[in-house]
């Protein structure tokens, strides 16, 4: 890895509902699925939980507030109804920070109020990513 990544995501898990229950309980379409069983990556392990995931974007280089902006103006309309999901399932606002540096993990509170409507937890797990350019030989 060369440079810094982030991955903000909205996850619903639950062991009742499968991700075709909680789209149409949410109205919307997961980014990426799996159910029960369901393989993790190319391991061995599966899944023990079904999960709904919908994604901030596709592009992993863009700053983490963009990244946070964007994925709740994109819950927005459905709010409610994930709101009501997280009574019934555990929903994970996400972010997955890859980075060589100190990033900046400063929320206004419009930000963690709009988190916190939604039912969800917030979880960020931070990732110190060596530099490539570093000479180090082993």
């Amino acid at each position: 890895m060369t440079s810094d990544e982030t991955i903000v995501e909205l996850m619903i898990l639950s062991t009742h509902y499968s991700p075709a229950d909680i789209s149409r309980a949410i109205g919307l379409e997961p980014d990426r699925s799996w159910r029960i069983g369901d393989r993790k990556g190319t391991s061995a392990m599966t899944q023990k939980a079904n999960g709904w995931v919908l994604a901030a974007g596709d592009s992993r280089s863009v700053p983490l507030d963009s990244q946070i902006t964007s994925l709740l103006g994109r819950l927005r309309p459905f709010s409610h109804r994930v709101r009501e999901m997280s009574t019934q399932a555990r929903v994970v606002f996400a972010c997955v920070i890859y980075t060589q540096e100190r990033p900046p993990l400063a929320f206004s509170n419009a930000v963690i109020s709009e988190i916190a409507a939604l039912g969800a937890s917030f979880e960020i797990d931070l990732y110190w990513v060596a530099d490539d350019q570093s000479g180090d030989t082993g």
